[in-house]
């Protein structure tokens, strides 16, 4: 009896460390400094709490207009304030980045426009079930060690698919 709940403690064990591998839990987070694209999101602007089901409702709807309509563009977050820092109030535009300018938002969307800027960009390929919880902090410990001054925000979040994710936030330039 004791031997079969060994064998099955183990062969659990193994399928969990298994999945944590396959979702990418052992991958860390690339850092790095770089002069970021122009962008231009098309999305609504939201300021509110962060567990408002209005605030998850805008991703779902970008999410879903993307797959709809074949739009060559991913999610998209850009954060005014940083929710992080003690509020958790977002001021956030909430859409997907496309790459073409020229074309016509849909009905119900606006459009931002991010210009080139030096950044802090965090890229992480893991499923956000296995991510780091604070991705923000390994943003600012690289920054600080590589002797980099930054913003809280606006900062940007692209999510390219549920294991990848890009964080941008802005240098201070000296």
């Amino acid at each position: 009896m004791k031997k079969a709940l060994v064998i099955i403690a183990c062969v659990v064990m193994s399928s969990l460390l298994f999945g944590y591998y396959k979702l990418g839990g052992f991958k860390k987070p690339e850092h790095s400094k770089i002069t970021a694209n122009d962008y231009w999101i098309y999305g609504k602007h939201y300021k509110g709490k962060l567990e408002d089901k209005n605030f998850a409702t805008l991703f779902e709807e970008a999410e879903a207009y993307i797959s709809s309509n074949n739009i060559d563009g991913y999610g998209a977050a850009y954060y005014f304030n940083n929710p992080q820092q003690g509020s958790d109030t977002a001021d956030a535009f909430v859409g997907f980045i496309v790459e073409d300018s020229l074309a016509t938002p849909p009905q119900g969307y606006n459009v931002l426009k991010i210009d080139s800027r030096e950044v802090v960009q965090m890229h992480m390929k893991s499923h956000y079930i296995v991510s780091p919880i604070n991705v923000y902090e390994s943003i600012l410990e690289y920054a600080e060690g590589e002797g980099i001054k930054t913003k809280d925000s606006p900062s940007l979040e692209i999510y390219r698919a549920t294991d990848d994710l890009i964080i941008q936030v802005p240098v201070i330039e000296e």
